[in-house]
C-alpha cells in the first residue's frame, strides 16, 4: 500500500489566526498600486524637482517595491507552497525585516521630509526639531524590534517581554510623531490660502486627511492598540495593519508631491507664473497652445509670500 502523507489537524480558530496576515498582504498589493499610479503622475507631469530629490522619490518607490515583493514571498510560502502546513502560518519568514525594519525606515524619510515642510511654513524650529527626535527614536526602535523578530521566528512569542518592548519603542514614538505632524501640517494648510486654490475634484476635506498625515495618523495609532491586545494565544490582528504601514507613508508622501500638478488647458497662452517648492524652481514663460497636460504649477509649501491676485486668475482660467 502506498504511504499517505499525513496531514496537520486544521486549528479551530485558524480565520483569526491567518486572516489578518492574508488581508494584509492583499492590502500591501492595493496600496502598492495607488503608489505606481501616483509615481506615473509624478513622471508624467515633468517636476522641476532636484535631481537629488528625484532621486530620493524614486529611492522610496523602490524601498516600498522591495517591502511588496517581500512580504509576497511570504505569502506565496504560507499560502501557496505551504498549502495546508499550520505552522507555516506562524512562521515569521521575511517579515522581520520588510515590516519593522523597512517600515520605520521610510517612515523616518516622510516625516522628517514634511518637518522640513513645516519648518518652511512655520519658521520655527521647535516642533520640527521633535519631529526629527521622534522619527529617528521610531526608527531606532523598528530597527531593533527587527532583531528581536529574527531571534523569536514565529508570531506565537510575539507577547513575550523583549518583543513588547522592542514593538513599543517602534510604535510609540511614531504614533505621537505623526499626530504631532498631522497637526502642524493642517494648521499651515489651513492657513495657507493658496493650497485651497489648487484645482482638484477632491474635496478640500478628503485632500487636508491625505496630505496633512492625518490618515497615517490614525493607521498608526490602530497599530499600536492591535500590537497590545491582550489574549492567549495573543491575537494578530496588528499583522494586518503593519503590513500597510508603509504604503500609507509612501502614498501620503507622493500625495503631497502630486498635489502640485494642474491640468494645462490648451486655451491658456498667456504668461504663467509657477513655483515648484520641492527644489524651489520658479519660471515665467509663455505657454503655447497645445492639448491639455498635466504640469506641476503649484507650491506645495502654499506659496505664501507669492502673489495671490495671480494665482486667481490662472485658477480661473483653468476652471473654464
Amino acid at each position: 500500500m502506498m504511504d499517505v502523507p499525513s496531514v496537520q489537524p486544521i486549528a479551530p480558530d485558524v480565520g483569526k489566526i491567518a486572516g489578518p496576515l492574508l488581508i494584509g498582504y492583499m492590502l500591501t498589493w492595493g496600496l502598492y498600486g495607488v503608489l505606481f499610479v501616483q509615481m506615473y503622475l509624478y513622471h508624467l507631469a515633468g517636476s522641476k524637482d532636484s535631481a537629488l530629490f528625484q532621486l530620493l522619490v524614486c529611492s522610496l518607490y523602490a524601498f516600498q517595491s522591495a517591502q511588496t515583493f517581500l512580504l509576497s514571498h511570504s505569502a506565496f510560502a504560507t499560502f501557496a507552497s505551504g498549502f495546508g502546513r499550520v505552522d507555516l502560518i506562524d512562521d515569521i519568514q521575511y517579515t522581520w525585516l520588510a515590516i519593522p525594519v523597512m517600515t520605520s525606515a521610510m517612515a523616518f524619510v516622510v516625516q522628517n521630509y514634511f518637518a522640513h515642510q513645516i519648518y518652511k511654513l512655520s519658521k520655527s524650529k521647535t516642533m520640527p526639531f521633535l519631529i526629527s527626535l521622534l522619527s529617528t527614536t521610531q526608527l531606532a526602535g523598528g530597527i531593533a524590534s527587527g532583531v528581536i523578530q529574527h531571534d523569536v521566528l514565529i508570531f506565537s512569542k510575539f507577547s513575550e517581554r523583549n518583543v513588547l518592548i522592542g514593538t513599543g519603542i517602534w510604535n510609540c514614538p511614531a504614533v505621537l510623531c505623526n499626530i504631532i505632524l498631522s497637526v502642524c501640517m493642517a494648521q499651515q494648510l489651513l492657513r495657507n490660502r493658496s493650497w485651497k486654490l489648487a484645482p482638484a475634484q477632491t474635496p478640500l476635506s478628503i485632500r487636508l486627511l491625505v496630505q496633512s498625515g492625518a490618515v497615517v495618523a490614525v493607521l498608526a495609532i490602530l497599530n499600536l492598540i492591535l500590537s497590545f491586545l491582550p489574549g492567549e494565544p495573543p491575537p494578530t490582528y496588528w499583522q494586518a495593519t503593519s503590513c500597510i504601514l508603509a504604503g500609507g507613508y509612501t502614498n501620503t508622501f507622493l500625495a503631497g508631491l502630486n498635489a502640485r500638478i494642474r491640468i494645462w488647458h490648451p486655451d491658456f497662452t498667456e504668461e504663467s507664473y509657477y513655483l515648484d517648492s520641492a527644489s524651489n524652481y520658479q519660471h515665467t514663460e509663455p505657454r503655447p497652445t497645445i492639448r491639455s497636460a498635466l504640469v506641476f504649477a503649484l507650491d506645495s509649501r502654499g506659496a505664501l509670500e507669492q502673489d495671490m491676485t495671480r494665482f486667481e486668475e490662472e485658477d480661473e482660467h483653468l476652471r473654464r
